[in-house]
Parts: C-alpha cells; sequence; structure tokens
C-alpha cells in the first residue's frame, strides 16, 4: 500500500541564533552565535509572534514529482484555508519549576539563567480531488536553553491531527493520523513517549548534552544558520519519528535559481506588517536546501532575512524600518503522493509581532 503524506515536519520558527560550527558526530557540541543586531540581542521579558500565510504550490519540483504517476489518482490539492503562527518568548529560568523542567537534571547545571519557550501552532484545510478534508492541526510547545549552552533542548511536546492518504489498489483513501509525543532531555539520556488511539510507545537513548537539536527547534536554527553560499553544516536533529538521530545537511544555495525558487510571485519584495506598521523585506536574502546528510529524501527550502530594511516615507502606503531579526520569510515544504512530490506546502511571513 502506497502511502500519501504532507510531509510537514514538527515546526517552529523563533529569533536568534548563528550556527558558527558544528560536527558530524553525533556527540560533537554545537556552538551557537546571536544571529541579531547587536542592540536586539534576546534577554528575559523578549517575546515574538510571526504569522505566515499557507498555499499549495502545485509546480514545486516539477522535474522531480513524476506527476504521471498520480494521473487519475490525485489530480489536484488545495489550501483551502490555513495559517502557521509562531510564538517566542525568553523568561527567566525557576529553579524546581515543573513546568520549565519537567525534571530534567539539566536544571541542575550552573549558569542556566534563562531559558526560551517556543509555542507554534500550524492549522489547515485541504481540498484533495474535490473533497474538503477535516481541519489539520500540529501544535509543538518546547522549553530550550539559551545560546551560551548551545539552545540545547529541555523537553518539548507534539500534538498531531492530519490528513493521512493512502493509494490501494490506485484508489485514494482519506484517514486521520493522530498522535500526540513527549521528550524529555537529561545531561546524558533522553526519553520520548508517543501515543496514538491504539498504542504507547516509550523510547530511551543515551547522547551528550549539547549535541543536538530537537525537530520542535528545526527552523529556529535553520532561520539564523551562517553558512557562505554553496557550502554546507551538519546539524543532528532528534525526532520521535527516527529510530536514531539523523543528520540533516543544511546548503546555503545563495540566490537560488535552479529548478524552483522561493522569490516566485513576490514581485521582487515581500510586503509584511511589523509591529502593525507596513514592511517590504527585500530580497538580498539566503536560500537554504535542507537534505539528510547523505541527501536521501526530499529537500526543503527556506528564505531568511539577511539584512535590516530602511524606512521608506515616500513609498504608498509608506513603510517602517525592519531590523535584522533573521526572519524567515518564506518555506517550502513537499507534498508526498506515493513517494512522489505533488507540489509543496508554502509558508509566507505575513506579520511579525516583537516587544
Amino acid at each position: 500500500m502506497k502511502k500519501f503524506r504532507i510531509a510537514v515536519l514538527s515546526v517552529i520558527t523563533a529569533c536568534a541564533l548563528l550556527l558558527t560550527g558544528t560536527g558530524c558526530k553525533k556527540d560533537s557540541e554545537l556552538y551557537f552565535s546571536n544571529a541579531f543586531d547587536t542592540e536586539y540581542s534576546l534577554s528575559a521579558g523578549y517575546t515574538e509572534t510571526c504569522v505566515y500565510d499557507l498555499t499549495v504550490d502545485k509546480n514545486f519540483n516539477d522535474e522531480l514529482k513524476k506527476a504521471d504517476k498520480l494521473n487519475g489518482i490525485v489530480n489536484d490539492i488545495s489550501v483551502m484555508s490555513g495559517s502557521y503562527v509562531t510564538r517566542l518568548s525568553v523568561t527567566p529560568a525557576v529553579s524546581g519549576s515543573a513546568e520549565q523542567w519537567k525534571g530534567s537534571d539539566i536544571s541542575n547545571i550552573n549558569g542556566i539563567n534563562e531559558l526560551f519557550y517556543l509555542e507554534t501552532e500550524l492549522k489547515f484545510t485541504i481540498n484533495v480531488n474535490g473533497t474538503a478534508c477535516d481541519e489539520d492541526t500540529i501544535v509543538t510547545k518546547t522549553y530550550f536553553c539559551p545560546k551560551d549552552f548551545s539552545y540545547a533542548p529541555i523537553h518539548t511536546t507534539t500534538e498531531y491531527d492530519c490528513t493521512n492518504l493512502t493509494i490501494e489498489n490506485n484508489a485514494l483513501k482519506i484517514g486521520r493520523l493522530v498522535y500526540t509525543s513527549s521528550t524529555v532531555y537529561n545531561q546524558a539520556s533522553y526519553v520520548t513517549v508517543t501515543t496514538t488511539p491504539t498504542a504507547t510507545q516509550t523510547i530511551e537513548d543515551e547522547y551528550t548534552f549539547r549535541s543536538l537539536i530537537d525537530n520542535n527547534q528545526l527552523l529556529f536554527a535553520l532561520r539564523n544558520v551562517s553558512i557562505d553560499v554553496d557550502s554546507s553544516s551538519y546539524i543532528p536533529t532528534n525526532s520521535h519519528a527516527y529510530k536514531k538521530v539523523p543528520t540533516l545537511k543544511i546548503t546555503n544555495k545563495g540566490n537560488y535559481a535552479e529548478n524552483y525558487t522561493l522569490n516566485a510571485n513576490f514581485n521582487g519584495a515581500s510586503p509584511i506588517a511589523y509591529n502593525g506598521q507596513n514592511v517590504t523585506v527585500t530580497h538580498n536574502s539566503f536560500t537554504y536546501c535542507v537534505s539528510e546528510k547523505f541527501n536521501t529524501g526530499i529537500n526543503n527550502y527556506l528564505l531568511i532575512q539577511s539584512v535590516a530594511t530602511n524606512k521608506n516615507s515616500t513609498a504608498t502606503p509608506a513603510t517602517e524600518a525592519l531590523p535584522h531579526r533573521s526572519l524567515l520569510i518564506r518555506y517550502a515544504q513537499p507534498v508526498l503522493a506515493g513517494g512522489f512530490i505533488a507540489g509543496a506546502l508554502v509558508y509566507t511571513l505575513s506579520s511579525v509581532s516583537v516587544a
């Protein structure tokens, strides 16, 4: 039986980190630096909310999707409605707080005075072959350490309730995939509990503190990775979906024009609302290509802000200045049908609010 699925990562978005060096081994420590302008460095009390619109790009990687394999089975996919919202806050670390630590012994490490809390909510309704599916939702909640501790994860939860399409005997079947998953990280091990309507699975494994990120931090990390054009770096990324921690390969494609460009239909600039004011983000930005270390699987693409923008009082309407916050401007995530690409779910930033 062929599986059809939207390849939605348990994604998150937040603020500032700059990947200055990573190792390919599971036990190598990750080192990060603040990618924000100095005056916008993060501290307790900082909050940020980003809102993204969702669309389906049916022409994503057209030369790879092999649509002929899906003819007569999956003829059309569209997003009827949807949004992706990320909420980041920096809070003082409180000794003994069950909400912050979930019993993790990372709380015993000296010097962790602040914690990052990231909550994401992805909601959308898709139409497949003229049939409106039930609303899909993915909600993640993650606590992790500050920059000086490599943004090491402390604990994370995922609530997943999404359309699950299968192709059997050349016929499309629409079902649901529902589960909850939680992971608590200690200094030398982590425990993941995943619960479906019919079973519960517990996985425990050893690791080295500061050697990986959680999958729910993936877009957080990628938003501020610093890699030279045509170069790559590697990030070990833990997920309940894998039996072992995979290493993701991040490649800077520069002003990427091969096969697919995230700049399409932007008319040279991206209009967004920044703290309620009009802002235009120009496209001297990086495009990152994300794949498994050995180039197996399907690539994801991200367009990331790389410079601040200026205020333009003569524009109609006038635009405000936007600091360099390494914003994730656009993200293209493949939609898979029976192992073939049927398009991409595209996230486009529409507003950002900070305090």
